[in-house]
């Protein structure tokens, strides 16, 4: 209980009370005993003049009734000032306790309070500095706390506006979603029977590309081929032409295949060309030969099921040319002439077919090409009518593709 600040507050202010008022009623006795010829009302204490310098009353040393009295009044003296006891170092100054007593009741005469009294009170105006620091600090706590609160209270409340906008968001998504998913049923529902049908068609079309050779119809060929060409008998003059050098040829063919039951029989007609460069005569003249021709025949393919792998085909034809020999320096034509000649020959197809089967479905879709092949041939051309004209007998060796669409 005495720990309470307020408690001790009380408590040494009822002990200073205690203390003053025995003091008090002394220095009212020393008062009452000393005559005075004063009116009522005025007091004999000294007159403070200054600080430290009082002036004493006057003395009374013998009185004659219908005289003035004698006074003597002592000079005014100059006392030093008290020095209150603030300090340890001002307290240890004092010698004796009688001199801290005197400075005492003399510091005490000041103002009517004695050095208990002052710190007394300067204790309580600590307590209550204390107590008002205390409040302000509490204040000031409760402050922060509502500040803290508020803010807290703020955050929760946006927290809470996100959540509602999320939650807005979500069942706004979830509503255009629920709608998608109904507009795609409905499409695939209006959808369905369409995709049937399209699915019965490209069905039943793979069924019929397996079950059938070419997908869409088969009436023609085409042939690209690439060869090198020798000509060992050529004589276009009288004295001949000897040369074992090799030119370049190109042919190109198109075939009808009019019976298709028992392989492929195919009637077609075609062109070809070539060029034999720097060949030496019997008279020592560098020369070039072009030979320019057309040639026409039946051929026999042995393809007997779909997509067949290794097809074998045979060749008749009959081959008419023109050649042309001139001089290489530019001196104009040495000399020309026409050959008729008779072509047999055969070969091999390879299908690409099984290689690429998409790109094959593909080109039939899109251009009508049912079949590719990779083709190998070998020829034999024989004039028709030896010792007339120039002879362009030899033998080819045929690289090329061809289409059937």
């Amino acid at each position: 209980m005495l720990n309470n600040r307020p408690t001790r507050t009380v408590l040494v202010l009822l002990g200073l009370l205690a203390f003053s008022s025995p003091l008090q009623a002394k220095k009212n006795k020393k008062a009452a005993e000393v005559p005075s010829d004063l009116p009522a009302g005025e007091s004999r204490e000294p007159a403070r003049i200054g600080p430290g310098i009082t002036e004493e009353p006057p003395l009374i040393t013998d009185i004659v009734p219908g005289d003035k009295p004698a006074v003597f009044v002592p000079p005014a003296t100059e006392e030093p000032p008290v020095k209150l006891m603030d300090s340890p170092t001002a307290e240890s100054a004092l010698d004796t306790p009688a001199e801290r007593k005197a400075s005492s009741e003399e510091t005490s005469s000041d103002d009517g309070k004695t050095d208990e009294e002052r710190q007394a009170e300067a204790r309580l105006n600590e307590m209550k500095a204390d107590q008002a620091a205390r409040e302000e600090k509490e204040k000031q706590t409760e402050a922060e706390y509502e500040g803290k609160a508020t803010a807290q209270a703020e955050e929760e409340a946006k927290a809470a506006a996100l959540a509602e906008m999320k939650a807005e968001a979500d069942a706004k998504a979830k509503a255009q979603a629920a709608e998608a998913a109904e507009a795609a049923e409905a499409a695939k529902a209006e959808a369905a029977p369409e995709r049937k049908t399209a699915e019965a068609d490209s069905t039943s079309e793979l069924r019929a590309t397996r079950a059938y050779t070419w997908a869409s119809p088969l009436r023609f060929g085409l042939d690209l081929q690439f060869a090198p060409v020798r000509y060992p008998s050529l004589a276009l003059d009288d004295q001949g032409t000897v040369t074992a050098k090799y030119g370049n040829g190109a042919r190109v063919n198109f075939e009808w295949l009019f019976f298709q039951d028992a392989g492929k029989v195919a009637v077609g007609a075609g062109l070809h060309f070539s060029n034999i460069p720097n060949t030496i005569n019997a008279n020592g003249e560098n020369i070039a030969v072009n030979v320019i021709g057309a040639e026409v025949g039946f051929t026999y393919r042995a393809d007997f099921v779909a997509h067949q792998i290794l097809v074998p085909f045979g060749h008749i034809a009959m081959d008419f040319d023109y050649v042309v020999q001139s001089r290489a320096d530019g001196g104009g034509t040495s000399s020309q002439g026409g050959y008729r000649g008779v072509i047999l020959g055969g070969g091999m197809e390879l299908c690409l077919f099984i290689f690429e089967r998409r790109t094959a479905r593909l080109l039939d879709r899109k251009f009508g090409i049912n079949e590719t092949y990779l083709v190998f041939e070998y020829l034999r051309s024989d004039s028709a009518k030896p010792g007339v004209g120039p002879n362009l007998s030899h033998d080819e060796f045929r690289i090329g593709l061809r289409f059937e669409i």
